[in-house]
């Protein structure tokens, strides 16, 4: 008697020795080593995926706010220095277009100034790799921060900071907003172009996010 436990008739040893199971953990140290990178840029594209989605939804519920309220609804981004971006709805009151903005980047409760209220308010954190990133339309160069929309029609208006009113580009893209992942200055985004008639599409630069037209 070798005090071993009985085994099945061409059955090897019950169990695993120890060397085998360091084997075992060193392969999975290496295959999710090598699957972490893949698997983070899939996250970090699903949140760039819904934060465009969430932005087109918004600039429909912008347009549709200001017709069904009969008020002119302002939509205006900001920033902070922390990385987070953000855009909220407003309504404009009877102040001229050019001058209506909130906050965005404000608490809850102090983001727009009397006759403008808040309506809805977007944040998106800088640790989500995601960034929000209103652009000039070429060949102009001022970045807009704010878009309005028009209560009889829900036509878009873009305004500019310290210049005259600019009525829609010839060619009806005349607000752009890119989505973009910020890990590092090569990964995909996707940009929203709003047209005069404040109807919004989405792109990819460069083609580089399936489901989008390239633009």
């Amino acid at each position: 008697m070798n005090g071993r436990p009985p085994t099945a008739r061409g059955a090897g040893p019950l169990g695993f020795t120890l060397v085998e199971l360091l084997i075992v953990v060193a392969v999975l140290a290496v295959v999710l080593t090598l699957a972490a990178p893949s698997f983070r840029e899939m996250i970090e594209t699903q949140r760039l995926r819904g934060t465009s989605a969430q932005l087109v939804t918004d600039v429909q519920f912008a347009r549709t706010e200001a017709v069904s309220r009969g008020e002119t609804v302002g939509m205006t981004y900001g920033s902070t220095a922390g990385g987070m971006s953000c855009y909220i709805v407003h309504t404009c009151g009877q102040q001229n277009p050019n001058i209506c903005t909130c906050d965005c980047t404000r608490p809850e409760g102090s983001r727009c100034t009397a006759p403008r209220r808040e309506i809805r308010t977007q944040q998106v954190a800088a640790d989500t790799g995601v960034r929000l990133v209103p652009v000039p339309v070429p060949p102009l160069t001022r970045v807009p921060i704010n878009l309005v929309f028009d209560p009889t029609t829900g036509a878009m208006t873009t305004y500019y900071p310290g210049s005259i009113f600019l009525p829609p580009l010839p060619d009806g893209s005349d607000f752009w907003t890119e989505v973009v992942l910020t890990r590092t200055s090569n990964l995909p985004s996707l940009r929203t172009e709003v047209n005069g008639n404040g109807r919004p599409r989405t792109c990819a630069p460069g083609g580089r996010v399936s489901g989008f037209p390239s633009c």
